[in-house]
Protein backbone atom coordinates (compact mmCIF):
# COMPACT_ATOMS: atom_id res chain seq x y z
CA UNK A 1 0.00 0.00 0.00
CA UNK A 2 1.35 3.43 -1.02
CA UNK A 3 0.36 6.77 0.47
CA UNK A 4 1.00 9.72 -1.88
CA UNK A 5 1.23 12.88 0.20
CA UNK A 6 0.40 16.31 -1.24
CA UNK A 7 3.48 17.76 -2.87
CA UNK A 8 4.86 20.90 -1.22
CA UNK A 9 4.69 24.12 -3.21
CA UNK A 10 8.11 25.75 -2.86
CA UNK A 11 7.35 28.46 -5.42
CA UNK A 12 7.08 32.07 -4.36
CA UNK A 13 3.64 32.23 -5.96
CA UNK A 14 0.93 30.63 -3.75
CA UNK A 15 -1.28 30.34 -6.83
CA UNK A 16 1.01 27.55 -8.05
CA UNK A 17 -0.48 25.32 -5.38
CA UNK A 18 -2.74 23.77 -8.01
CA UNK A 19 0.27 22.56 -10.02
CA UNK A 20 1.75 20.79 -6.98
CA UNK A 21 -1.64 19.27 -6.11
CA UNK A 22 -2.06 18.19 -9.72
CA UNK A 23 1.19 16.23 -9.66
CA UNK A 24 0.11 14.30 -6.54
CA UNK A 25 -3.41 13.69 -7.86
CA UNK A 26 -2.12 12.43 -11.20
CA UNK A 27 0.30 10.13 -9.38
CA UNK A 28 -2.54 8.62 -7.35
CA UNK A 29 -4.57 8.06 -10.52
CA UNK A 30 -1.70 6.38 -12.41
CA UNK A 31 -0.61 4.20 -9.48
CA UNK A 32 -4.22 3.09 -8.98
CA UNK A 33 -4.13 1.58 -12.49
CA UNK A 34 -1.00 -0.48 -11.82
CA UNK A 35 -2.21 -3.92 -10.77
CA UNK A 36 0.74 -4.66 -8.49
CA UNK A 37 0.30 -1.45 -6.47
CA UNK A 38 -2.42 -0.47 -4.00
CA UNK A 39 -2.70 3.27 -3.42
CA UNK A 40 -4.60 5.21 -0.77
CA UNK A 41 -7.27 7.55 -2.08
CA UNK A 42 -6.72 11.30 -2.37
CA UNK A 43 -9.36 12.28 0.20
CA UNK A 44 -7.38 10.37 2.85
CA UNK A 45 -3.84 11.47 2.11
CA UNK A 46 -4.74 15.10 1.41
CA UNK A 47 -5.75 15.47 5.07
CA UNK A 48 -1.99 15.87 5.63
CA UNK A 49 -1.78 18.88 3.31
CA UNK A 50 0.20 21.71 4.86
CA UNK A 51 1.24 19.63 7.86
CA UNK A 52 4.69 18.41 8.88
CA UNK A 53 4.28 14.66 9.42
CA UNK A 54 6.52 11.71 10.20
CA UNK A 55 6.22 8.99 7.52
CA UNK A 56 6.04 6.34 10.26
CA UNK A 57 2.95 8.07 11.61
CA UNK A 58 1.43 8.14 8.12
CA UNK A 59 2.14 4.43 7.78
CA UNK A 60 0.37 3.59 11.02
CA UNK A 61 -2.62 5.85 10.41
CA UNK A 62 -3.09 4.95 6.74
CA UNK A 63 -1.93 1.32 6.82
CA UNK A 64 0.69 2.16 4.18
CA UNK A 65 3.99 0.35 3.67
CA UNK A 66 5.42 3.16 1.55
CA UNK A 67 5.06 6.94 1.54
CA UNK A 68 5.70 8.97 -1.59
CA UNK A 69 6.31 12.66 -1.01
CA UNK A 70 7.78 15.53 -2.98
CA UNK A 71 7.96 19.18 -3.79
CA UNK A 72 7.45 21.51 -6.73
CA UNK A 73 9.38 24.70 -7.39
CA UNK A 74 8.15 26.71 -10.34
CA UNK A 75 9.51 29.96 -11.73
CA UNK A 76 8.36 31.91 -14.77
CA UNK A 77 9.77 29.49 -17.32
CA UNK A 78 11.19 26.53 -15.37
CA UNK A 79 9.78 23.86 -13.12
CA UNK A 80 11.60 21.48 -10.79
CA UNK A 81 9.85 18.47 -9.23
CA UNK A 82 11.52 16.35 -6.57
CA UNK A 83 10.01 13.04 -5.45
CA UNK A 84 11.13 10.43 -2.94
CA UNK A 85 9.84 7.09 -1.70
CA UNK A 86 10.24 6.20 1.97
CA UNK A 87 9.56 3.08 3.99
CA UNK A 88 6.94 3.75 6.65
CA UNK A 89 8.42 0.95 8.74
CA UNK A 90 11.54 2.87 9.72
CA UNK A 91 11.52 6.02 7.61
CA UNK A 92 14.39 4.73 5.46
CA UNK A 93 14.98 6.32 2.08
CA UNK A 94 14.32 3.93 -0.86
CA UNK A 95 14.45 6.18 -3.92
CA UNK A 96 14.51 9.80 -5.03
CA UNK A 97 14.61 11.65 -8.32
CA UNK A 98 14.62 15.24 -9.54
CA UNK A 99 12.95 16.43 -12.74
CA UNK A 100 13.59 19.80 -14.34
CA UNK A 101 12.06 21.22 -17.48
CA UNK A 102 11.36 24.39 -19.41
CA UNK A 103 7.78 25.46 -19.05
CA UNK A 104 5.19 27.46 -20.89
CA UNK A 105 1.44 27.71 -20.46
CA UNK A 106 0.67 25.57 -23.51
CA UNK A 107 2.39 22.46 -22.20
CA UNK A 108 1.65 22.83 -18.48
CA UNK A 109 -0.74 19.90 -18.17
CA UNK A 110 1.23 17.75 -20.56
CA UNK A 111 4.31 18.30 -18.43
CA UNK A 112 2.31 17.49 -15.30
CA UNK A 113 1.24 14.16 -16.83
CA UNK A 114 4.74 13.36 -18.05
CA UNK A 115 6.36 13.91 -14.66
CA UNK A 116 3.64 11.94 -12.89
CA UNK A 117 4.08 9.06 -15.36
CA UNK A 118 7.84 8.99 -14.82
CA UNK A 119 7.53 8.98 -11.05
CA UNK A 120 4.76 6.35 -11.06
CA UNK A 121 6.75 4.04 -13.34
CA UNK A 122 9.94 4.43 -11.33
CA UNK A 123 8.05 3.62 -8.15
CA UNK A 124 5.38 1.14 -9.22
CA UNK A 125 6.47 -0.21 -12.59
CA UNK A 126 7.54 -3.77 -13.27
CA UNK A 127 11.17 -2.73 -12.72
CA UNK A 128 10.31 -0.10 -10.15
CA UNK A 129 11.46 0.50 -6.61
CA UNK A 130 8.55 -1.29 -4.94
CA UNK A 131 9.02 -4.46 -6.97
CA UNK A 132 12.77 -4.50 -6.26
CA UNK A 133 12.10 -3.94 -2.56
CA UNK A 134 9.55 -6.75 -2.49
CA UNK A 135 11.74 -9.22 -4.39
CA UNK A 136 14.48 -8.75 -1.80
CA UNK A 137 11.93 -9.55 0.91
CA UNK A 138 10.54 -12.70 -0.72
CA UNK A 139 14.04 -14.04 -1.41
CA UNK A 140 14.21 -14.69 2.33
CA UNK A 141 10.89 -16.57 2.49
CA UNK A 142 10.71 -20.38 2.44
CA UNK A 143 9.01 -21.58 -0.81
CA UNK A 144 6.06 -23.10 1.06
CA UNK A 145 5.15 -19.69 2.51
CA UNK A 146 5.08 -17.85 -0.82
CA UNK A 147 1.72 -16.42 -1.89
CA UNK A 148 0.42 -16.01 -5.44
CA UNK A 149 1.63 -12.44 -5.72
CA UNK A 150 5.05 -13.42 -4.34
CA UNK A 151 5.35 -15.71 -7.35
CA UNK A 152 4.55 -12.85 -9.70
CA UNK A 153 7.35 -10.88 -8.04
CA UNK A 154 9.70 -13.79 -8.68
CA UNK A 155 8.64 -13.70 -12.34
CA UNK A 156 9.39 -9.97 -12.45
CA UNK A 157 12.81 -10.63 -10.96
CA UNK A 158 13.48 -13.14 -13.74
CA UNK A 159 12.29 -10.63 -16.38
CA UNK A 160 14.84 -8.16 -15.01
CA UNK A 161 17.84 -10.47 -14.59
CA UNK A 162 17.22 -13.34 -17.06
CA UNK A 163 19.26 -15.57 -14.74
CA UNK A 164 18.80 -19.33 -14.61
CA UNK A 165 18.46 -19.17 -10.82
CA UNK A 166 15.61 -16.67 -10.93
CA UNK A 167 14.04 -18.68 -13.75
CA UNK A 168 13.91 -21.90 -11.69
CA UNK A 169 12.37 -20.09 -8.72
CA UNK A 170 9.76 -18.35 -10.87
CA UNK A 171 8.69 -21.44 -12.82
CA UNK A 172 8.28 -23.65 -9.75
CA UNK A 173 6.42 -20.95 -7.85
CA UNK A 174 4.06 -20.03 -10.70
CA UNK A 175 3.22 -23.63 -11.55
CA UNK A 176 2.26 -24.19 -7.93
CA UNK A 177 0.28 -20.94 -7.90
CA UNK A 178 -1.92 -21.70 -10.91
CA UNK A 179 -2.52 -25.23 -9.63
CA UNK A 180 -3.77 -23.83 -6.31
CA UNK A 181 -5.46 -20.73 -7.77
CA UNK A 182 -6.49 -21.54 -11.37
CA UNK A 183 -8.48 -18.29 -11.73
CA UNK A 184 -5.43 -16.07 -11.14
CA UNK A 185 -5.05 -14.49 -14.58
CA UNK A 186 -1.73 -12.72 -13.99
CA UNK A 187 -0.23 -15.96 -12.71
CA UNK A 188 -1.12 -17.67 -16.01
CA UNK A 189 0.17 -14.72 -18.06
CA UNK A 190 3.48 -14.71 -16.19
CA UNK A 191 3.75 -18.46 -16.70
CA UNK A 192 3.40 -17.94 -20.46
CA UNK A 193 6.45 -15.69 -20.36
CA UNK A 194 8.37 -18.22 -18.29
CA UNK A 195 7.63 -21.05 -20.74
CA UNK A 196 8.50 -18.92 -23.77
CA UNK A 197 11.83 -17.96 -22.22
CA UNK A 198 12.42 -21.59 -21.30
CA UNK A 199 12.50 -22.20 -25.04
CA UNK A 200 14.21 -18.96 -26.04
CA UNK A 201 17.00 -19.12 -23.45
CA UNK A 202 17.22 -22.89 -23.05
CA UNK A 203 16.86 -22.83 -19.25
CA UNK A 204 16.25 -26.30 -17.79
CA UNK A 205 13.81 -27.21 -20.54
CA UNK A 206 11.00 -29.69 -20.14
CA UNK A 207 9.26 -31.14 -23.21
CA UNK A 208 7.33 -28.83 -25.57
CA UNK A 209 7.77 -25.42 -23.93
CA UNK A 210 6.00 -23.59 -26.78
CA UNK A 211 2.99 -25.89 -26.60
CA UNK A 212 2.84 -25.40 -22.80
CA UNK A 213 3.09 -21.66 -23.34
CA UNK A 214 0.19 -21.74 -25.80
CA UNK A 215 -2.01 -23.65 -23.36
CA UNK A 216 -1.21 -21.22 -20.55
CA UNK A 217 -1.86 -18.31 -22.92
CA UNK A 218 -5.34 -19.60 -23.77
CA UNK A 219 -6.10 -19.82 -20.05
CA UNK A 220 -4.76 -16.30 -19.35
CA UNK A 221 -6.78 -14.74 -22.19
CA UNK A 222 -9.95 -16.60 -21.20
CA UNK A 223 -9.66 -15.12 -17.71
CA UNK A 224 -8.67 -11.61 -18.86
CA UNK A 225 -8.97 -10.92 -22.63
CA UNK A 226 -7.71 -7.33 -22.18
CA UNK A 227 -4.55 -8.23 -20.26
CA UNK A 228 -1.64 -6.23 -21.69
CA UNK A 229 0.79 -8.86 -20.44
CA UNK A 230 -1.08 -11.81 -21.97
CA UNK A 231 -1.45 -9.96 -25.28
CA UNK A 232 2.26 -9.15 -25.35
CA UNK A 233 3.05 -12.82 -24.76
CA UNK A 234 0.71 -13.73 -27.60
CA UNK A 235 2.97 -11.59 -29.80
CA UNK A 236 6.10 -13.16 -28.26
CA UNK A 237 4.85 -16.64 -29.18
CA UNK A 238 4.28 -15.55 -32.79
CA UNK A 239 7.74 -13.97 -32.84
CA UNK A 240 9.47 -17.13 -31.63
CA UNK A 241 7.58 -19.14 -34.24
CA UNK A 242 8.68 -16.59 -36.87
CA UNK A 243 5.07 -16.08 -37.85
CA UNK A 244 4.72 -12.97 -40.07
CA UNK A 245 1.55 -12.09 -38.12
CA UNK A 246 3.88 -11.07 -35.30
CA UNK A 247 4.61 -7.72 -36.96
CA UNK A 248 1.00 -6.51 -37.15
CA UNK A 249 0.23 -7.98 -33.73
CA UNK A 250 3.18 -6.13 -32.14
CA UNK A 251 2.34 -2.79 -33.76
CA UNK A 252 -1.33 -3.12 -32.79
CA UNK A 253 -0.32 -3.95 -29.21
CA UNK A 254 1.78 -0.78 -29.02
CA UNK A 255 -1.22 1.30 -30.10
CA UNK A 256 -3.52 -0.40 -27.58
CA UNK A 257 -1.17 -0.19 -24.58
CA UNK A 258 0.90 2.97 -25.20
CA UNK A 259 1.87 3.43 -21.52
CA UNK A 260 3.18 -0.07 -20.76
CA UNK A 261 6.90 0.65 -20.51
CA UNK A 262 8.09 -2.92 -20.08
CA UNK A 263 5.90 -4.19 -22.91
CA UNK A 264 7.10 -1.46 -25.28
CA UNK A 265 10.69 -2.37 -24.43
CA UNK A 266 10.12 -6.09 -25.04
CA UNK A 267 8.16 -5.73 -28.28
CA UNK A 268 10.59 -3.11 -29.52
CA UNK A 269 13.45 -5.57 -29.03
CA UNK A 270 11.62 -8.39 -30.80
CA UNK A 271 10.73 -6.12 -33.73
CA UNK A 272 14.42 -5.24 -34.10
CA UNK A 273 15.46 -8.88 -34.22
CA UNK A 274 12.62 -9.57 -36.67
CA UNK A 275 14.30 -7.04 -39.01
CA UNK A 276 11.84 -4.24 -38.33
CA UNK A 277 14.56 -2.04 -36.91
CA UNK A 278 12.86 1.32 -37.42
CA UNK A 279 9.65 0.18 -35.72
CA UNK A 280 11.62 -1.53 -32.99
CA UNK A 281 13.78 1.46 -32.15
CA UNK A 282 10.71 3.69 -32.15
CA UNK A 283 9.08 1.52 -29.46
CA UNK A 284 12.33 1.29 -27.50
CA UNK A 285 12.62 5.07 -27.52
CA UNK A 286 9.02 5.40 -26.31
CA UNK A 287 9.68 2.90 -23.53
CA UNK A 288 12.39 5.13 -22.05
CA UNK A 289 9.69 7.54 -20.92
CA UNK A 290 8.45 4.85 -18.53
CA UNK A 291 11.71 3.06 -17.67
CA UNK A 292 14.10 5.38 -15.90
CA UNK A 293 16.45 2.46 -15.19
CA UNK A 294 16.67 0.02 -18.10
CA UNK A 295 17.22 -3.70 -17.52
CA UNK A 296 20.53 -4.76 -19.01
CA UNK A 297 19.05 -6.75 -21.89
CA UNK A 298 17.41 -3.58 -23.28
CA UNK A 299 20.87 -2.61 -24.63
CA UNK A 300 21.18 -5.80 -26.74
CA UNK A 301 19.11 -4.65 -29.77
CA UNK A 302 21.31 -1.56 -30.21
CA UNK A 303 24.42 -3.73 -29.87
CA UNK A 304 23.09 -6.18 -32.45
CA UNK A 305 22.25 -3.37 -34.88
CA UNK A 306 25.85 -2.18 -34.72
CA UNK A 307 27.14 -5.75 -34.96
CA UNK A 308 24.95 -6.38 -38.02
CA UNK A 309 26.42 -3.25 -39.66
CA UNK A 310 29.95 -4.27 -38.63
CA UNK A 311 30.30 -1.27 -36.32
CA UNK A 312 32.08 -3.38 -33.75
CA UNK A 313 33.36 -0.63 -31.47
CA UNK A 314 29.85 0.77 -31.06
CA UNK A 315 28.50 -2.75 -30.56
CA UNK A 316 31.00 -3.35 -27.77
CA UNK A 317 30.02 -0.11 -26.02
CA UNK A 318 26.36 -1.14 -25.97
CA UNK A 319 27.11 -4.66 -24.76
CA UNK A 320 29.27 -3.43 -21.88
CA UNK A 321 26.48 -1.04 -20.89
CA UNK A 322 24.16 -3.99 -20.26
CA UNK A 323 26.31 -5.53 -17.48
CA UNK A 324 24.43 -8.87 -17.68
CA UNK A 325 27.26 -10.86 -16.08
CA UNK A 326 26.50 -14.58 -15.94
CA UNK A 327 24.02 -14.55 -18.83
CA UNK A 328 25.47 -16.56 -21.73
CA UNK A 329 24.13 -14.10 -24.32
CA UNK A 330 26.12 -11.30 -22.67
CA UNK A 331 29.41 -13.19 -22.78
CA UNK A 332 28.71 -14.51 -26.28
CA UNK A 333 28.17 -10.95 -27.54
CA UNK A 334 31.35 -9.76 -25.83
CA UNK A 335 33.39 -12.64 -27.29
CA UNK A 336 32.34 -11.88 -30.87
CA UNK A 337 32.76 -8.12 -30.50
CA UNK A 338 36.25 -8.44 -29.04
CA UNK A 339 37.19 -10.96 -31.72
CA UNK A 340 35.97 -8.77 -34.58
CA UNK A 341 38.04 -5.93 -33.09
CA UNK A 342 41.14 -8.14 -32.89
CA UNK A 343 41.24 -7.95 -29.10
CA UNK A 344 41.90 -11.67 -28.77
CA UNK A 345 42.95 -11.77 -25.10
CA UNK A 346 39.57 -10.37 -24.03
CA UNK A 347 37.78 -12.57 -26.56
CA UNK A 348 39.40 -15.72 -25.15
CA UNK A 349 38.52 -14.65 -21.60
CA UNK A 350 34.85 -14.38 -22.59
CA UNK A 351 34.98 -17.76 -24.33
CA UNK A 352 36.29 -19.35 -21.12
CA UNK A 353 33.39 -17.85 -19.16
CA UNK A 354 30.92 -18.88 -21.84
CA UNK A 355 32.10 -22.50 -21.76
CA UNK A 356 31.57 -22.63 -18.00
CA UNK A 357 28.05 -21.25 -18.27
CA UNK A 358 26.97 -23.26 -21.33
CA UNK A 359 29.34 -26.18 -21.99
CA UNK A 360 27.21 -27.16 -25.02
CA UNK A 361 27.15 -23.69 -26.56
CA UNK A 362 29.53 -24.44 -29.45
CA UNK A 363 27.27 -27.20 -30.69
CA UNK A 364 24.07 -25.14 -30.56
CA UNK A 365 25.32 -21.56 -31.06
CA UNK A 366 23.75 -21.03 -34.48
CA UNK A 367 20.49 -22.67 -33.42
CA UNK A 368 20.36 -20.43 -30.35
CA UNK A 369 20.83 -17.34 -32.51
CA UNK A 370 18.17 -18.48 -34.96
CA UNK A 371 15.63 -18.54 -32.14
CA UNK A 372 15.95 -14.77 -31.94
CA UNK A 373 17.32 -13.40 -35.21
CA UNK A 374 15.22 -13.52 -38.37
CA UNK A 375 18.07 -12.56 -40.71
CA UNK A 376 20.69 -15.10 -41.78
CA UNK A 377 23.29 -12.46 -42.64
CA UNK A 378 23.12 -11.12 -39.09
CA UNK A 379 23.58 -14.65 -37.74
CA UNK A 380 26.56 -15.16 -40.05
CA UNK A 381 28.31 -12.09 -38.58
CA UNK A 382 27.69 -13.49 -35.10
CA UNK A 383 29.03 -16.96 -35.91
CA UNK A 384 32.08 -15.55 -37.69
CA UNK A 385 32.91 -13.53 -34.59
CA UNK A 386 32.56 -16.56 -32.34
CA UNK A 387 34.83 -18.64 -34.58
CA UNK A 388 37.42 -15.85 -34.52
CA UNK A 389 37.15 -15.91 -30.72
CA UNK A 390 38.14 -19.58 -30.73
CA UNK A 391 34.84 -21.42 -30.51
CA UNK A 392 34.60 -24.56 -32.61
CA UNK A 393 31.30 -23.89 -34.39
CA UNK A 394 30.56 -26.15 -37.38
CA UNK A 395 30.49 -24.21 -40.66
CA UNK A 396 27.36 -26.11 -41.69
CA UNK A 397 25.45 -25.03 -38.58
CA UNK A 398 22.81 -23.38 -40.73
CA UNK A 399 23.42 -19.72 -40.16
CA UNK A 400 23.41 -18.85 -43.84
Amino acid sequence: MVAVLPFDNLSNDPEQEYFADGIAEELITILAHISRVSVIARNSTFTYKGKAVDVRTVGKEMGAEYVLEGSVRRSADRVRVTAQLLSSRDGSHLWSEKYESDLNAADLFELQDEIANKVATAVGGSHGVIVLSKTREISRKPPELLRSYDCVLKALEFARTLSSESYDAARDCLERTVAEDPEYSEGWARLVNIYLNEYALGFNPKPEPLARAERALRKALALDPSSALARSQEAFLLYLRKDPLFISKALRWAETYPNDGHGLMSLGSWLCWAERWEDGFRLLERSKRFNLVLPGWAHFPVADWHMRNREFEKALESILRSEMHGLFWYHSRLARAYAHLGRMKEAHEQVAILRKIRPDYERFAAAESRKWMWNNDAIDVQMTGLRKAGLNIPSDSGES
